[in-house]
């Protein structure tokens, strides 16, 4: 049917052309220029089939048609039935982010300190990054999402979200962050749990080029998403530990705990990426800036930082640092 469908449209075409053809010569002939109408062909009506196998052919070709566009609709019904949340359920849902509620809407929160400003305290987004599977257990299909935060300069935000259907509504179970400009791979969910890959910072990336390569596996406990596991398969060993103890330095003895991968602050370029408890009282944040970097040994470098929150400008300032070594905690 097809073969016949294509002969017959180039024996059309071919006709056409001839007497298009012939019809150009006659205008040039003699320099004379023809004014005429071109004729029509005798019993030939323009613009209808030529012959009765062309009617059947574009017959075919329409039903060729009609049928292409049931199977696509069909197609965009089986996948919005195998999905029930999507766009328009994670799009519009409400999200508990660092205390803030984000209720998007059409997929997008925007939060600016002025209406007139050209700068967002929040500028949420639906992520690329979605993966579906049973996160609670009930035998439904609930969905994994990631959000985005580009709130301005070169931040780029990133909250993995558990999100229940209930009833064929998006209910939103918790978020967590996953970092700052991370480079997300893949994400799924497999036997309640959901599954991260991509790059993050080793200790001498810039903030624009994450190249230590991750997996880390995420559980609903108690009904909050929990780190189960990190893995990091880069140069430098196994990705930081969650808690450290500082060996020495000033701070001996000093505990940090990882601040997770969410939006901190930065001093040159270093992320606050520990944040410690000090065995005595002092005047303002100790903290670990940058990653630590693993020795091979059972211990750390790290850069410790003590930083002010009372500072005259901005409110932070960074007062002191020192190199420092550290281990995992028992």
């Amino acid at each position: 049917m097809h073969n016949r469908i294509v002969e017959a449209w180039i024996g059309r075409t071919l006709a056409l052309t001839l007497l298009g053809a012939g019809m150009l010569g006659l205008s040039g002939c003699g320099g004379v220029e023809q004014t005429m109408d071109a004729p029509e062909p005798a019993g030939v009506e323009m613009g209808a089939p030529e012959t009765a196998s062309d009617a059947a052919a574009a017959d075919a070709a329409g039903d060729t048609d009609a049928e292409g566009e049931a199977a696509a609709d069909a197609g965009a019904a089986m996948d919005a039935e195998a999905h029930v949340l999507g766009d328009a359920q994670l799009g519009n849902a409400s999200y508990t982010i660092d205390d803030t509620v984000v209720a998007l809407v059409d997929g997008i929160y925007q939060e600016k300190p002025m209406p007139d400003s050209a700068s967002f305290i929040a500028n949420y987004s639906l992520g690329p990054w979605r993966a579906y599977g049973d996160l609670n257990g009930d035998g439904v299909e609930d969905a994994a999402q990631v959000l985005i935060n580009m709130p301005g300069g070169s931040g780029v935000f990133m909250f993995l979200a558990a999100v229940a259907d209930e009833a064929g509504q998006a209910s939103v179970l918790d978020t967590i962050s996953l970092g700052d400009r991370q480079a997300l791979e893949n994400l799924s969910i497999a036997d309640g749990k959901v599954f991260v890959t991509g790059k993050t910072h080793g200790p001498d990336d810039p903030m624009c080029c994450p190249t230590l390569e991750f997996s880390a596996t995420y559980g609903l406990q108690d009904g909050k998403l929990v780190l189960e596991s990190e893995d990091g398969m880069g140069t430098e060993g196994a990705m930081r530990p969650a808690t450290l103890v500082v060996d020495s330095g000033s701070w001996l003895g000093t505990t940090c705990a990882f601040a997770g991968e969410g939006a901190t602050l930065a001093f040159d370029d270093k992320r606050v990426s520990y944040t410690c408890e000090p065995a005595d009282e002092v005047e303002g944040d100790v903290v670990l800036l940058g990653e630590p970097s693993d020795n091979g040994d059972g211990t750390w470098t790290a850069e410790l930082g003590v930083i002010d929150r009372n500072a005259a400008d901005d409110g932070f300032a960074l007062t002191s640092t020192e190199m420092v070594m550290a281990s995992t905690a028992d």
